[in-house]
């Protein structure tokens, strides 16, 4: 009975340890934009851009995400930048309607 219950409970961390790894590698899997994992402020994605090189740089809160558009060798672009993580946010809307 003994042996059964340490079976059991190696059992379940090792699937709770699996679980945790595949959060951890779905969470990661943006690019990362500011470094640390760690909260963001406007200001600070703002010093980021211009530093980079971007001018005309607007930057705007929806939400968690804090949206940037600017333009960077004469070209405009935009993008999300979670503001929990500084990770860009991933855009998998391969949807062209």
């Amino acid at each position: 009975m003994n042996r059964l219950i340490v079976w059991v409970a190696g059992g379940t961390l090792v699937v709770a340890a699996a679980g945790l790894m595949i959060a951890n590698a779905q969470q990661s899997s943006a690019p990362v934009f500011i470094a640390g994992d760690r909260p963001v402020t406007a200001e600070q994605v703002r010093e980021k851009l211009q530093s980079d090189g971007w001018s005309n740089v607007v930057v705007s809160r929806n939400g968690r995400y804090i949206e940037v558009t600017g333009s960077l060798n004469g070209e405009a672009s935009k993008m999300a930048v979670d503001s929990q993580t500084g990770r860009l946010q991933v855009d998998d809307d391969d949807d062209d309607d």
